[in-house]
């Protein structure tokens, strides 16, 4: 999978002193495309910022696994034609310091369109699900790419550098 790059808070212009020791994480994002080109783009209304949907990969899960489940918790939706786009390296030093590798595919959806699944956090923070083009979700997360909000803007310049990927690889 192509490396996109590795983000730490120097380069969200967010800097922290490091810790003694970093939790493991590994993370399996999409960019989920209608029949119509449009993705697939969750806001959260408390944070007042977008991202891509995603999410933690469980013990006993496949990268894939996680993808598709995620896809269907967050977006209500089963995908199809699953293409590696690319992966980062994070070192999230928030209240928990983390060290993230996120991987991010391309993917359709596959058949109807449902509802999402919202967690009782996800709900708590106001999450609603939208249908954008690219150049619309970028647009969105450029607005938002200076964020107080260190996860916001962490998470933001993450799914940006995704974004964009996907554009220079001609999706729209």
């Amino acid at each position: 999978m192509k490396f996109l790059g590795k983000i730490d808070g120097e380069t969200i212009g967010l800097v922290r002193p490091s810790p003694a020791s970093w939790l493991e994480r590994k993370t399996a994002r999409v960019i989920l495309s209608d029949a119509q080109k449009r993705i697939a783009l969750l806001h959260s209304a408390k944070r007042g910022m977008h991202h891509i949907p995603g999410g933690g990969i469980d013990d006993g899960d496949t990268v894939e696994s996680a993808l598709r489940r995620e896809a269907l918790e967050e977006t209500g939706c089963r995908i199809k034609n699953i293409r590696e786009l690319g992966q980062t390296e994070e070192w999230w030093n928030d209240y928990i310091s983390t060290h993230q590798i996120s991987y991010c595919f391309l993917a359709e959806v596959d058949g109807e369109k449902g509802s999402p699944r919202f967690t009782a956090g996800e709900i708590e923070s106001g999450y609603s699900l939208s249908w954008r083009t690219l150049d619309e979700a970028i647009a969105l997360l450029e607005s938002e790419r200076n964020l107080e909000d260190y996860d916001g803007r962490f998470t933001v310049f993450r799914d940006l550098a995704f974004l964009e990927e996907a554009r220079q690889l001609g999706l729209r």
